[in-house]
């Protein structure tokens, strides 16, 4: 599925794949991967999203791939704020080869491996007007 101009990967994308164990979606435009695109694929050892357009993943977007081996995510350039945490904690106790995974940012973290930022704030803050009434 290379070089494919693909930009979503959609919920339940290779849905009856199940004995699938090489995915290659490499040179393509992919910005946005659903929750469950990869559900199902349980006997999957290679994905490849390499040198795709990806900044953010989905918390426990890997959850399913049980038996993954190698995960190749080089050429994208990732956030590495607060939403990457999820990330940041799978890669340190994932079994599986995981290609350098880089920042874009923030700026104190650009060009970095997400694996070598040690102190970034891993807790969301939202700011909000709660009960405003007129």
């Amino acid at each position: 599925l290379n070089s494919n101009s693909f930009t979503v990967i959609r919920d339940d994308a290779f849905a009856g794949l199940f004995h699938l164990e090489y995915l290659f979606i490499e040179g393509n435009k992919i910005e946005t991967i659903s929750r469950n695109a990869f559900r199902g694929l349980r006997d999957l050892t290679h994905l490849s999203l390499a040198n795709n357009h990806l900044k953010a993943l989905p918390r426990d977007v890997f959850s399913d791939l049980d038996s993954l081996i190698e995960l190749d995510l080089r050429g994208n350039k990732f956030e590495c704020d607060c939403k990457a945490k999820w990330l940041f904690l799978w890669l340190k106790m994932t079994n599986s080869t995981v290609s350098d995974v880089l920042c874009i940012g923030p700026a104190e973290y650009q060009d970095k491996k997400l694996n070598d930022v040690t102190s970034f704030d891993y807790e969301c803050t939202t700011t909000g007007i709660q009960n405003v009434y007129f």
